[in-house]
């Protein structure tokens, strides 16, 4: 008797899955967040433009032990390019698109991935010291069937959201840090 049981599980657990693949998510990297920043269009600019700047914001880059990342060419603007090895992962990012103080536009390829994610920040002046940031993320490609139980299971796309709102808290971070180095440097003149 137990052997039926056992097979019955072992014959449902694909249907089952390809349920979940039903069920899942089609295009995992569609986001639009906007985001106020207690700063100015420059100060904003600056660290997305600047891929050497990235791991210190950017949560998936941040301080991640056994990272490794090289830039090649140029270091900002159109053009900029970081490679990285990673535990989870190597890939490549690179600026696509730059117009100073409005919008950075970067693409991404992971070698495990098909397609390409691309981030768009649009810089929008609120008032003198505040800066909005509207970041549209989107994914070239649809998640491979059999990959979207996975996602669904993982909670693949909250995972995407929430570290995308961090690495966006962890931006504020960084240029609070850098106007606090700033003031100190004036300071000690």
């Amino acid at each position: 008797m137990s052997k039926k049981i056992f097979s019955l599980i072992i014959l449902a657990l694909p249907a089952i899955y390809i349920t979940l693949c039903c069920l899942g998510p089609k295009d995992i990297f569609t986001l639009q967040i906007t985001q106020n920043f207690k700063a100015s269009p420059e100060e904003l600019y600056d660290p997305i433009n600047n891929l050497q700047k990235w791991p210190d914001w950017a949560l998936w880059l941040c301080k991640k032990e056994n990272a490794n990342i090289t830039f090649s060419r140029n270091l900002r603007g159109k053009g900029a390019v970081m490679e990285f090895s990673l535990v989870n992962g190597k890939g490549e990012l690179e600026i696509i698109e730059s117009e100073q103080n409005k919008l950075v536009h970067t693409r991404t390829s992971f070698k495990h991935w098909k397609g390409n994610l691309n981030s768009e920040y649009t810089i929008k002046p609120l008032s003198i010291d505040s800066t909005q940031i509207q970041l549209n993320l989107y994914h070239s490609e649809k998640i491979a069937f059999f990959m979207r139980g996975i996602f669904l299971l993982t909670h693949g796309e909250e995972k995407i959201y929430d570290s995308t709102q961090k690495s966006l808290a962890n931006l504020q971070v960084y240029i609070d840090q850098a106007k606090g180095l700033r003031a100190e440097s004036i300071n000690t003149k």
